[in-house]
């Protein structure tokens, strides 16, 4: 803490009167950043994101108004209404449940604030201290629950990475970062996590394209970077789903991927029935269904049906008890937020897409791509496909869109205390 607090007086060129006070900021922000990391359960629907978001709103929120982020935030509130409204238009039709409203109102809420938290967090301590005091908290909140089926994969993978490339970051090891993607790419490859692999090894191809680019003097534009990264993720898709094939990340991968496959003609949709569900419910009913709502029988057949047009067997546990047991599940949270907000749930989302991928391929335009950004930029967009819409995709867009807001000036990414 005594580091950071140094560093942002450093930088920021306060004299003894005002370094009392920067000590001070270092310290909140810090334990602010690790607090939203930790999301940490309170009693009833709290976490400690939300109460730590609320409580410095009147720190942040003047900052934040500086910032180009408005849309996002009217489109955030927009969603919970237009959530609030689905309500009671089906409260004839379906049971609305008021804890799990109460609930899903409350993860809207931590995006929406914790991410406006995260930005004067940032302006405060730097990207890379933001970015590792972040990651430290989520991994402290996950080390007492690993899960005990694959660790790595569905506890420690995420924030493993997002210390490790902030770390990088502070020491400025541009190189470190590039190896640390592999090495991250390697241990999520051996651990049966296909997809983090995809990401991290998409994301190492971005930033080598970005120094060969750099050694070349070629020009580009965020349009150019965005058409670079398409063609380097579809790049990476076929040669991973080849490795996969061919039997490299192990034989399970390999008959897993096979079958699903052999079942819809493709790994992603093989690998995510719950696409199907999602446009069968969203064919039925456009609009959305509303917060807390509870599917009914009616749903449910329609989700199944979606679901068997794929030549998936829907009728299992999984659907019936995790996707339809008591919520509206269906493993993106595009679809999570579209059929429990409605439209306005499905622009919120692409308002923060776009501010973080357009600010993301800015920064690669201009040479300032980091490991960490550019990962997390191609997670949210996984996760907005392809993960529910539960505290860790929620986590990782929370810190994505706090590291990639543009703050009013520039400085170097390192920065503590200063804008960048």
């Amino acid at each position: 803490m005594a580091v950071i607090a140094h560093r942002s007086v450093r930088a920021s060129g306060v004299n003894a009167g005002g370094a009392r006070r920067v000590h001070l900021d270092s310290l909140v922000a810090a334990v602010t950043a690790l607090g939203i990391g930790a999301h940490l359960p309170l009693p009833g629907p709290l976490t400690l994101t939300l109460v730590l978001s609320v409580a410095l709103l009147p720190v942040w929120l003047p900052h934040l108004a500086r910032h180009q982020s408005g849309v996002v935030a009217l489109t955030g509130l927009g969603a919970i209404l237009n959530g609030l409204l689905l309500n009671s238009v089906n409260a004839s039709t379906h049971h609305i449940s008021v804890p799990l409203t109460e609930a899903q109102i409350v993860l809207i809420l931590e995006l929406l604030l914790g991410s406006g938290a995260l930005v004067w967090v940032r302006s405060v301590v730097g990207s890379g201290w933001m970015g590792l005091l972040f990651g430290s908290g989520m991994l402290l909140s996950v080390l007492p629950r690993l899960s005990a089926d694959n660790p790595w994969k569905f506890s420690l993978s995420l924030p493993v990475t997002i210390c490790l490339l902030a770390a990088a970051w502070l020491v400025k090891a541009r190189t470190g970062e590039l190896v640390a993607l592999v090495l991250l790419a390697l241990v999520s490859a051996l651990n049966d996590s296909r997809s983090a692999a995809s990401i991290l090894a998409t994301a190492f191809l971005i930033l080598s394209w970005q120094r060969a680019r750099a050694a070349l003097q070629l020009r580009s534009t965020a349009l150019r970077v965005g058409v670079s990264i398409v063609l380097l993720g579809l790049m990476t898709y076929f040669v991973m789903q080849s490795f996969i094939l061919q039997g490299f990340l192990g034989e399970g991968a390999q008959l897993r991927s096979e079958a699903q496959i052999r079942s819809s003609g493709s790994l992603l949709l093989g690998g995510r029935p719950e696409i199907g569900a999602t446009l069968a419910l969203l064919r039925a009913s456009p609009g959305g269904y509303g917060l807390g709502v509870v599917p009914n029988f009616a749903d449910i057949y329609t989700a199944k049906s979606g679901m068997e047009r794929l030549n998936y067997d829907a009728n299992n546990g999984y659907v019936e008890r995790y996707m339809f047991g008591g919520a509206f599940e269906v493993h993106s949270v595009m679809g999570d937020l579209w059929l429990r907000c409605g439209p306005m749930g499905l622009a919120f989302l692409l308002a923060m897409l776009v501010l973080v991928l357009r600010n993301s391929a800015a920064r690669l335009a201009e040479g300032r791509g980091r490991a960490l950004t550019t990962f997390l930029a191609i997670q949210v967009v996984w996760d907005a496909f392809f993960s529910p819409f539960y505290t860790t995709a929620a986590l990782a867009l929370t810190v994505a869109v706090g590291l990639l807001v543009r703050l009013p000036t520039r400085a170097r990414d390192d920065a503590a205390g200063v804008p960048e």
